[in-house]
């Protein structure tokens, strides 16, 4: 989540040039003469870089015996074949992972965001540098934390004690993304508790339900209890948090699984501390619920009196109704994720973590209607830092919702020409493979939308896809592609 502006902020240039690079192999080849431009480096300059990334793509190469051949040769890089999504994404993942860990000054933000207040001299023995140089890196974080605006800074305290201080949550959340960075959920980067002290503390770590999330999200949590657990060894609490928040905070975190987690807590754990968890823990692995709990919660939300959150957050939905229609289930949805929304991205500080990407189109009646209503709900807020970032997000949240309700079924009529038993085949296939609400056989010829078929008569008007192989595996696919973009098309149509 982490805008690339603060990751490149833990890279060289070269290190980000050849990144670059890999993203473009993703594509297919690319030329000397391009990195020269791209670059602005002479032919020996460009060769380095090209030699240097050739060099940890052959480093990876030994450990995943499946990636292409990298070919470097008459003025030319590329994958031969081209390389797959699987293969880039662990390529890219790990060469990030090695440029970011040999950073100096990321290793000094990890530590400084455990230990929160330390001697210069304890920094220096740890990280085994020099007094003068770990001086320097601290200027360098000084720098750094005044530059992503997130509320936190760094002092001087006395003549060599150092203090990180500033919004609680925002220290919390700038932990968290500096772990996720390059951990992806498969590394224990922290120094001052070991996973298996979180292990052993959290007894509900052990249940079906968390042993049912992915070995990334399992992770995850191990890494939000732990970033919790240091700042309650550092003493450090959470700023005053508004009663429309708590209030809301006891709703969610009276949700069986997330319950049982809090309630393991120690009793040091303040009372705000378990509803910032509980915000932090269900916003951040969002599998942690499953829609019947989300839908149970935002039933209860919605209940709420007095509550100005829940007030922007009903108002919201009205507004939304006046065009849109909202399943009741959607709908409760919906009123657990636009209200917690409000509180992780608005009021906890998360927006200055966030890349502020518009998505204002005048073409897209939908999506501009959508704004209209979320500004028009929530415009007590519309002065405050993070606003459009709050926008935005909900803006995508809600259409990530209200995209799947418009009709976009597609009749599909069938017929075969010089095959009549492919009717019956294509027919069973697609009914196993669609939704009722996706694709349906059509006994209509003119109210049909695609037709199927071995044959194609002159005057044909409708959409139209060539079938004349059962065996071909190929072909199976592209009528795949083929549908869902049509499909999809109609979706896009319909939200317009």
């Amino acid at each position: 989540m982490l805008p690339d502006e603060i990751i490149a902020s833990f890279l060289t240039k070269k290190q980000m040039q050849k990144l670059k690079i890999l993203r473009q192999l993703k594509q297919g080849p690319v030329l000397l003469t391009e990195i020269e431009d791209d670059f602005h480096l002479s032919k020996r300059q460009a060769r380095e870089v090209i030699d240097s990334v050739v060099e940890d793509i052959y480093e990876y190469s030994q450990s995943k015996s499946d990636l292409p051949d990298l070919q470097n040769k008459s003025g030319k890089i590329n994958f031969s074949p081209l390389i797959c999504d699987e293969q880039f994404i662990y390529l890219l993942n790990n060469m990030r992972e090695k440029y970011v860990t040999s950073s100096s000054l990321y290793q000094v933000l990890l530590f400084v965001l455990e230990k929160r207040s330390f001697r210069l001299s304890t920094m220096a023995d740890t990280l085994a540098y020099s007094q003068s140089y770990s001086y320097k890196l601290l200027g360098r974080l000084k720098k750094f934390l005044i530059s992503i605006e997130a509320d936190v800074k760094l002092t001087k305290k006395k003549t060599t004690t150092f203090e990180l201080s500033g919004n609680e949550s925002s220290i919390r959340m700038l932990h968290y993304f500096s772990t996720i960075l390059i951990s992806r959920g498969e590394k224990w980067l922290f120094k001052s508790i070991e996973k298996k002290e979180i292990l052993s503390s959290f007894r509900y770590l052990k249940t079906k339900k968390i042993e049912m999330l992915s070995p990334i999200n399992q992770n995850k949590i191990y890494d939000i209890l732990a970033i919790y657990e240091l700042a309650n060894r550092n003493h450090c609490k959470l700023d005053f948090m508004e009663k429309d928040i708590v209030n809301l905070g006891e709703v969610i975190g009276s949700a069986k699984e997330i319950h049982y987690l809090i309630s393991e807590l120690q009793t040091s754990f303040s009372y705000n501390e378990r509803v910032h968890l509980s915000f932090f823990m269900t916003y951040l692995i969002q599998e942690f619920l499953t829609k019947q709990e989300k839908e149970q919660i935002g039933i209860k939300i919605l209940d709420l009196v007095d509550n100005k959150i829940v007030t922007q957050t009903y108002h919201l939905l009205k507004l939304i109704q006046r065009k849109v229609f909202l399943p009741e289930k959607i709908f409760y949805q919906l009123a657990y994720s636009i209200s917690c929304s409000i509180v992780v991205v608005y009021y906890f500080g998360l927006h200055r973590y966030m890349v502020s990407k518009n998505q204002q189109n005048e073409n897209h009646s939908i999506l501009n209607f959508l704004r209209s209503c979320i500004e028009e709900s929530l415009d007590t807020l519309c002065e405050e830092n993070g606003f459009q970032i709050l926008v935005i997000h909900l803006l995508q949240v809600i259409s990530g919702y209200i995209t799947v309700i418009p009709d976009i079924t597609q009749y599909v009529y069938l017929e075969f020409f010089q095959r009549p038993e492919y009717k019956f085949i294509v027919e069973k296939a697609l009914e196993v493979m669609y939704t009722k609400d996706v694709i349906q056989i059509s006994e209509d010829y003119y109210s049909a939308d695609i037709v199927i078929s071995d044959t194609c008569h002159s005057k044909m008007k409708k959409k139209y896809f060539y079938f004349n192989e059962f065996a071909n595996q190929t072909l199976w696919k592209e009528l795949g592609a083929y549908l869902g973009s049509k499909v999809n098309e109609k979706n896009y149509q319909e939200n317009s």
